[in-house]
């Protein structure tokens, strides 16, 4: 087991499934959850060393969750998510939003 910590964020129950299944199977240990509410309180009680979320929820979005984790103080070595982050090409977020690009190792 590699000790990692993965916290999986998306509304829909059946993706979130098949992540956990996906990165167990790798070794890493893996949260969910539900809404990006839901994603800041866990980052809160417990810092992932990644974080995988889906961009449109409901409560509250990915991209918000993103904007929200980067307000966040670093003081617990918390990752940057901004860290290593180029502007998006993805056709249906128009370039608005940037994108990690970092390699889960």
């Amino acid at each position: 087991m590699s000790g990692k910590k993965i916290l999986v964020v998306d509304d829909d129950p059946s993706v979130r499934f098949l992540f956990r299944l996906i990165f167990e199977s790798a070794g890493y240990e893996v949260t969910e959850a539900q809404h990006g509410v839901a994603a800041l309180i866990r980052i809160k009680n417990a810092l992932p060393d990644l974080v995988v979320t889906d961009m449109m929820m409901p409560v509250m979005d990915g991209g918000e969750l993103i904007t929200q984790s980067e307000k966040r103080p670093r003081d617990r070595g918390s990752p940057n998510p901004g860290g290593d982050r180029q502007p998006c090409r993805q056709r249906r977020c128009s370039g608005r939003r940037r994108c990690s690009r970092q390699a889960v190792p």
